[in-house]
């Protein structure tokens, strides 16, 4: 879910109906606000288009009124009219690409940043963190070898198990130190990124390419940084 720029509707992917819901947060009504409720990859009118059990969405900090939408296998876009198709299709995979030749197996969360540049994508399925450059949309696998594991590494030669939500670190600046390796790395504003995974929450490092386990934690579905300090995180355990 996330909240719309202005700070009175909340938006929820609806998975198992596939549908987006809006919650007005003033009036406290629930409203459909895309999606026609059968299960699909479908572009069209919000009302018209078919999400094959979206699961996440993000806000377009660059316009007013759009939302990214992790919808399964394929990366959505809702511009307040419509929806469309940015990367990934119907059918799953592995596959790193542009556009429709791209392929995602479950992409469990989108986080966009600040500028509207680049979107990041959890693929859940294959074990990886992947980045979309939304002016070519163009996706690549930036962490993750595909192995279901933790192993802190540059690229893809670090492991996540089972990817699920994240959220940046927009604190000014940090010290961030792997409690398996001890190596620290100093990083600025919105250059990493906080992952729930199997086995722990681990910080992405953007500016240098590099995973690092955070905090070890069994099986945790979800964390976001608390305005008042970047020392911690709120983490939902399953």
């Amino acid at each position: 879910m996330c909240l719309s720029k202005s700070g009175d509707v909340l938006l929820c992917a609806d998975t198992d109906n596939h549908r987006i819901r809006c919650i007005d947060l003033v009036r406290g009504v629930i409203t459909t606000w895309a999606g026609s409720g059968e299960r699909g990859v479908l572009s069209g009118a919000l009302r018209t288009a078919a999400f094959n059990s979206a699961y996440s969405v993000c806000v377009d900090p660059s316009r007013a009124g759009c939302y990214f939408i992790a919808d399964w296998s394929s990366i959505r876009y809702c511009d307040g009219e419509t929806v469309s198709i940015i990367v990934g299709g119907a059918a799953q995979g592995d596959v790193d690409g542009v556009g429709d030749d791209a392929r995602i197996g479950y992409a469990n969360d989108v986080l966009c940043t600040s500028d509207g540049s680049t979107l990041y994508v959890t693929d859940s399925s294959y074990h990886k963190l992947r980045s979309i450059d939304l002016k070519s949309r163009r996706m690549k696998t930036i962490a993750g070898s595909g192995d279901a594991r933790t192993r802190d590494g540059a690229g893809v030669n670090s492991a996540i198990n089972c990817p699920y939500q994240m959220c940046f670190d927009r604190s000014r600046s940090a010290q961030v130190t792997s409690i398996t390796t001890g190596a620290s790395t100093h990083t600025q504003p919105e250059s990493s990124i906080f992952i729930a995974s199997i086995g722990g929450i681990l910080r992405y490092n953007t500016q240098y390419g590099k995973t690092l386990l955070s905090t070890r934690w069994p099986n945790p579905a979800s964390c976001r940084l608390m305005s008042s300090c970047s020392q911690y995180r709120i983490v939902f355990d399953r």
